[in-house]
């Protein structure tokens, strides 16, 4: 007798792996959305240090615009999550 092949198991796996997979992705990514979500809303703790500064030439209600650059040095890991 020949070995028919498990069309069920076949069909599962073929489904379930993908689903799984797609559903796993999901989930992390909602995470990481509530975690910067988080982030912008409390803020975090850490020491930043001015690295340059210089007048943009542009003044909003006769106060000059500045623009700076910063370095920041976060306290904790978390808290490394990119700015937009």
């Amino acid at each position: 007798m020949k070995n028919k092949p498990n069309v069920p198991l076949i069909l599962a796996l073929c489904v379930g792996m993908p689903v799984l997979f797609v559903g796993y992705w999901v989930i992390s990514n909602l995470q990481a959305d509530h975690e910067t979500a988080q982030l912008a809303q409390e803020g975090a703790d850490g020491v930043v240090r001015v690295l340059s500064y210089q007048d943009t030439g542009v003044a909003v209600n006769r106060k000059p615009r500045i623009r700076f650059l910063l370095e920041l040095q976060p306290d904790t890991v978390a808290s490394r999550l990119p700015c937009k």
